[in-house]
């Protein structure tokens, strides 16, 4: 009896276990942020909004930097309407940069179009926003490495997976990798071991 009695008591046990890791794991899984920003068409033009938690970051972060029109960029370069991952235009891509497995945000921001940044935004299992500078440029950069057709610009931003950042620049991460530039260049930027590393080439 008293056997009995201590394997109820021990299930028991285990069961209230499994409810309090579970009830742990779901009040952390609300706050993550699982599509950090979508496209939205108004009118004939397209928007990229940002998920709150990813706006705050970028408010508290870049002051007085905002995303850039897509109407600056060349028409020919696409825009991705439902992408939980991948590009969604010229100046944005969502991708597990840092390995996490969630999904993160890389952005061009600018300031008066004249000061620019390349930022990623790395997403914690709290649903917040770690911030990486890549790059900053100017306006006067731009002209000098980014040709500009019709007074639109021609340089972009794109996610890949991690096979092809082994394949196109022989490097290994656990997560994606981000590549920025123009025609006749690109840089390949990818994470390990706690910050982002970069490769420049030369498109052939």
């Amino acid at each position: 009896m008293a056997t009995r009695t201590n394997r109820v008591a021990w299930w028991l046990v285990a069961v209230l276990t499994l409810v309090a890791k579970s009830s742990h794991a779901t009040s952390v899984a609300p706050g993550i942020v699982r599509v950090p920003m979508r496209v939205t068409r108004q009118g004939k033009s397209w928007r990229i909004v940002l998920a709150p938690a990813l706006g705050k970051a970028v408010a508290a972060h870049f002051l007085g930097y905002s995303l850039p029109r897509l109407a600056w960029f060349d028409t020919s370069l696409n825009v991705t309407v439902h992408a939980p991952k991948g590009d969604l235009g010229p100046f944005a891509c969502i991708g597990d940069f840092d390995g996490n497995g969630l999904p993160d945000a890389a952005l061009l921001l600018h300031k008066q179009r004249r000061r620019w940044l390349l930022v990623v935004l790395d997403q914690s299992f709290q649903g917040t926003f770690r911030t990486h500078i890549l790059e900053r440029f100017t306006a006067k950069d731009i002209r000098l490495w980014s040709s500009i057709l019709d007074h639109r610009y021609t340089f972009t931003l794109a996610c890949i997976d991690k096979a092809q950042a082994r394949e196109e620049a022989m490097v290994h991460t656990k997560g994606d990798a981000i590549v920025f530039g123009g025609p006749e260049s690109f840089t390949l930027y990818y994470y390990r071991q706690g910050r982002y590393h970069a490769v420049d080439d030369t498109a052939e």
